[in-house]
C-alpha cells in the first residue's frame, strides 16, 4: 500500500452496517474511501449512516467511476460459495493488480481464496468487529499469497489502530474458535438448551460474551459452523436468516433488541428451535451449566488441535493469545491450550463422550488430541 499524492484510495465492498462502519474508520484513519454498493437501497442508507456520522464519502454503484487504486476492503459478502462468487465478481471490475482483503472471517480462507481469479493478492484480515475494544488483528496468508498482499493486510490493520498478528496456512485461528463454539451452541439449542441461558452460563464461568450474543453482533448473515451440522441443528441457522433474524443489526437474531437496545431474550426463538427439533425427530433435554461449558470449551479444544494437527498455526502460545483477545475465552484460566493441559484428562474423557453427537464438532484427528494435550 502505498501513498502518492494526498491519501491513499482505499474502496470498501458492501454498504451494509459493516461496509459503513468500516468506511468510516478508514476514512477517520486517513483513507480517500469510496464505498461500492450496487444496491441503490443498501447504497442509500449507506450514505445517510455516512452522512450522520459527518462523513461526506463518495458511494458508487459500479466501480467504473474507481480511481487508481492498489488496495480494495471487502465488508460482507456473506458465506460459503455464494461469497466466492461475489467476491470474484468484485476483483474483476476492480483496477488490475488491486490487493482484495476481506473482513468477513471464515475458517478456511486458503478454500475461498483459491475459487478466485486472482488468489494471490487476496489476504484476510479478521477484525474481531463483534468484540468491541479488541486491538488484536489477524492476517490471514493463504498459500501462494502474494508478499504484496499480507504486507498490505498488516499496514492497513496498524492504520486501523490494530497490532496484526499473521497467521499462515490459510487456516483463521479466531474464525475456526469461534466457529466450534458456533457449532456446539447451535446443537445445544437444538437439543434443548436455552440461548440466554446458555451465553450467561459460560459468561459467569469467565467468557466475555455468549457465543449466541457474539453472532447477533457479528451477523447472523455473516457466519457459519466450520462444518455444517446434519439434522435439526443444521437447519437453524437457515432458517432464522429466511425469518430475517440477521442479529442486532436487525433488531432480532437469536435476541431481540427494541428500540435498538441492549438483548432482551426472544420467546419466539424457543418456538422456532422446538419446530425444528420435532421435525427432524431430534431428541431435546434440559442442560446443566456445567454441560453447556463443557460442550463449548471442548468444541474450541477440538478446534484448536485440528488447526496445530493442520499446521495453520505454529505455536500453541498464539492459539492462546487468539482465544483470550479475540474470542474472550477467560484470560484468568490461560487461554485454551494452556486450560486444556491442565484439564487433559477430563478433556479426553469429554470428547469421547460428546464425538458421536456431532462428528463435526467434537472429534478430532486420531492422535492429535495426544499431542495437543502431552506436549
Amino acid at each position: 500500500m502505498t501513498r502518492s499524492s494526498g491519501a491513499a484510495a482505499l474502496a470498501v465492498l458492501g454498504g451494509g452496517p459493516r461496509g459503513a462502519h468500516l468506511a468510516g474508520l478508514a476514512a477517520r484513519a486517513g483513507f480517500a474511501v469510496h464505498l461500492l454498493e450496487p444496491d441503490p437501497f443498501a447504497a442509500a442508507r449507506a450514505a445517510d449512516t455516512l452522512t450522520r456520522a459527518g462523513l461526506a464519502l463518495p458511494v458508487l454503484g459500479d466501480a467504473a467511476g474507481l480511481p487508481g487504486m492498489q488496495l480494495a476492503l471487502e465488508a460482507e459478502a456473506g458465506q460459503g460459495m455464494a461469497r466466492a462468487e461475489v467476491l470474484a465478481a468484485a476483483m474483476a471490475t476492480l483496477p488490475a493488480g488491486t490487493v482484495l482483503v476481506t473482513t468477513a472471517p471464515d475458517p478456511d480462507f486458503a478454500a475461498l481464496a483459491a475459487r478466485l481469479p486472482a488468489p494471490g493478492l487476496v489476504a484476510g484480515l479478521d477484525l474481531y468487529m463483534e468484540r468491541p475494544g479488541v486491538r488484536l488483528a489477524e492476517v490471514l496468508e493463504a498459500p501462494g499469497a502474494a508478499p504484496e498482499a499480507t504486507a498490505a493486510a498488516e499496514a492497513l490493520a496498524r492504520a486501523l489502530g490494530r497490532v496484526p498478528l499473521r497467521v499462515v496456512g490459510g487456516q483463521g485461528a479466531g474464525a475456526s474458535l469461534r466457529a466450534a463454539a458456533r457449532g456446539a451452541a447451535l446443537w445445544l439449542a437444538a437439543s434443548g438448551a436455552v440461548p440466554a441461558e446458555a451465553d450467561a452460563a459460560l459468561v459467569d464461568w469467565g467468557y466475555a460474551l455468549g457465543p449466541f450474543a457474539a453472532d447477533d453482533l457479528a451477523g447472523l448473515d455473516l457466519v457459519a459452523p466450520a462444518q455444517p451440522l446434519p439434522g435439526a441443528p443444521g437447519k437453524v441457522l437457515p432458517r432464522m436468516l429466511a425469518e430475517g433474524r440477521l442479529g442486532k443489526k436487525a433488531a432480532v437474531g437469536w435476541y431481540r433488541y427494541p428500540g435498538g437496545g441492549g438483548a432482551v431474550a426472544d420467546p419466539l426463538i424457543e418456538d422456532l428451535l422446538a419446530e425444528e427439533a420435532h421435525f427432524a425427530r431430534h431428541p431435546r433435554r434440559t442442560f446443566a451449566a456445567e454441560e453447556i461449558v463443557a460442550r463449548v470449551t471442548a468444541a474450541q479444544v477440538a478446534a484448536a488441535t485440528r488447526l496445530l494437527a493442520a499446521g495453520a498455526t505454529a505455536a500453541p502460545e498464539m492459539l492462546d493469545r487468539i482465544s483470550v483477545a479475540g474470542c474472550g475465552f477467560p484470560a484468568a484460566r490461560g487461554g485454551i491450550v494452556a486450560w486444556a493441559r491442565r484439564e487433559a484428562g477430563e478433556l479426553r474423557a469429554a470428547l469421547a463422550r460428546f464425538g458421536p453427537d456431532a462428528p463435526s464438532v467434537w472429534e478430532v484427528p486420531s492422535g492429535a488430541l495426544d499431542r495437543l494435550l502431552d506436549a
